[in-house]
């Protein structure tokens, strides 16, 4: 038979016989107050997050039609055999080379024309007269040439969201005679 003070001392606990091993009201109280608030925390948490994602998606989108739009007119400026800016500089007219597909030796010339509507917040390209959306969210436009050096200076804006986002190149006019 083993001595009792050879086990060890947490086996040979004392229990009260008169105390319930049970939680008081008090201690589930405590747990209920604890979980609740670690709740809230993580939903502010989430919350916060989720704003944070949607703001960097509404930037995301505004940079790309932005980059977009300066592209498509940056390619067609490179391409240009003769440019000119309307007085209210929200319209370009451009002559670019077209290869048609019966004659691919010859290349002939034809308008382009880009068209900033700022009430609709687009940029339009227009070819034979029909128009059509480059790129939407568009609140700022700006072409500026200087024939001497042969560049264009072109300044695009967006916005989507909260933050004004401008996008600007040099572009040298190769063709512009």
């Amino acid at each position: 038979m083993p001595k009792p003070w050879n086990w060890p001392l947490w086996l040979h606990r004392q229990v009260d016989q008169d105390c319930d091993s049970g939680s008081t009201l008090v201690e589930l109280m405590i747990t209920l107050a604890i979980a609740s608030l670690m709740l809230a925390i993580l939903a502010s948490m989430f919350r916060s997050q989720l704003q944070t994602y949607q703001i960097t998606i509404d930037q995301s989108e505004a940079l790309q039609n932005t980059w977009i739009a300066l592209s498509w007119l940056k390619r067609d400026l490179q391409a240009t055999q003769n440019a000119s800016i309307s007085s209210n500089k929200r319209q370009v007219t451009l002559w670019v080379p077209h290869v048609s597909s019966s004659d691919r030796s010859q290349i002939k010339w034809r308008k382009v024309i880009y068209l900033f509507q700022r009430e609709k917040a687009q940029l339009q390209r227009s070819v034979h007269g029909s128009y059509n959306v480059v790129a939407e969210g568009i609140v700022d436009f700006n072409v500026s040439m200087d024939q001497v050096k042969r560049i264009a200076t072109i300044t695009v804006a967006s916005m989507e969201g909260s933050k004004k986002i401008q996008l600007s190149t040099k572009v040298w006019l190769r063709n512009l005679r």
